[in-house]
């Protein structure tokens, strides 16, 4: 009999990865079950045609007292009826419902926070939210860590012990990929247009580079999705007058990830924090030499100077920028450099082992 395990989320984007990169990957036999608040993530895991199950839960991402109610007690019937050996939840909402409903049906349950909710907040609400990781903490099994910063922040704020955490960092499928030179240089970002994802200072850099006199065009890919930033982001870009360089593509627009990573020269993450971005990864992986902020999971990444660049202020994100757009075998070189990166430390066709074994060392 195969072992089961239960993921839960309420969150998309990177975790959405993470979990479909799991089922792609995985040892066939490890059955692996999807409860989702996203319906287009149910209809990727049934395309996966590899007898993977989902349920469709409606989850919040803020606290929603009557959804989060209904969501938990939907959710421990699902979990009643399948019996899995293992719930694995994810990020924040499906992290806390995931705690509760092992606690009742008496589950292992490992969590994966893909950075911590806490960290998005200052005074009373970053308080609130690591108290309440710090309570749930009891009620789970194991934390998988994506990131060596990860690891550190629940051991040293949170309050894990270390046989209670294990890193396996988030991983892509890697590709063999030819060193490119475009005539005119082209600077992108993905990202949602939100506080996490920092697109003001990406439309600053975009402006300075312009002030310089370089003849550079810029991409922003990510609007449409909890995009509250939208509205402050288009004034910005008509305050500055850079309408003729600086495009925001939204996620469903017809240039796919993919055109756009063979579109792009230099990656920029503006990140205020993350979990261990895909996006960077993927970027990696492609031969864009990226330039990232100094936060989790970017600064676990990037050997500085040698794959990519991580800054510390806005003035070192300009001067780096500068750097890449005039020395063109650098660029080259550093993104050579990335993608090698990438497929010896973040593939997943390795990673996936240590996953698995994880699994079957907690379903016996």
């Amino acid at each position: 009999m195969k072992a089961k395990i239960i993921h839960i989320t309420q969150a998309s984007g990177g975790v959405k990865t993470f979990i479909l990169n799991i089922f792609k990957a995985s040892n066939i036999e490890l059955e692996h079950i999807l409860i989702s608040s996203d319906r287009d993530f149910c209809d990727e895991v049934e395309k996966l045609k590899r007898n993977n199950k989902f349920y469709f839960v409606k989850m919040t991402r803020g606290l929603s007292l009557f959804i989060d109610i209904y969501s938990l007690i939907r959710i421990f019937v699902i979990v009643n009826k399948e019996k899995p050996c293992i719930i694995h939840c994810h990020s924040a909402k499906g992290g806390a419902i995931g705690r509760i409903v092992s606690l009742f049906t008496n589950t292992k349950c490992v969590f994966t926070p893909n950075a911590f909710s806490y960290i998005g907040f200052v005074g009373f609400r970053y308080k609130f939210y690591l108290g309440i990781e710090k309570f749930l903490k009891k009620f789970t099994t194991l934390l998988l860590a994506v990131s060596e910063s990860e690891r550190l922040r629940a051991k040293n704020e949170v309050g894990y012990k270390d046989n209670k955490i294990q890193v396996v960092p988030n991983s892509i499928f890697v590709k063999k990929k030819d060193l490119k030179k475009h005539d005119e240089i082209t600077i992108g970002m993905i990202g949602r247009l939100t506080f996490q994802k920092n697109p003001i200072e990406y439309i600053k850099l975009a402006n300075e580079i312009k002030l310089k006199g370089f003849n550079i065009r810029f991409i922003l890919k990510g609007a449409g999705y909890h995009d509250y930033l939208r509205e402050e982001v288009n004034e910005l870009i008509t305050k500055l007058n850079i309408q003729d360089i600086i495009e925001i593509e939204s996620w469903d627009k017809s240039m796919s990830v993919e055109n756009f990573y063979n579109t792009i020269d230099i990656f920029i993450l503006t990140s205020r924090f993350e979990g261990l971005p895909f996006s960077l990864l993927e970027s990696m992986s492609y031969k864009v030499p990226s330039i990232v902020s100094n936060v989790d999971g970017n600064k676990d990444v990037i050997s500085h100077g040698y794959d990519g660049f991580v800054y510390n202020s806005f003035e070192e994100l300009v001067k780096f920028t500068e750097l890449l757009i005039k020395d063109v075998g650098y660029r080259l070189n550093m993104g050579d450099n990335a993608h090698k990166t990438i497929d010896s430390k973040f593939n997943i066709e390795k990673n996936i082992f240590m996953i698995d074994k994880l699994y079957f060392n907690l379903a016996n």
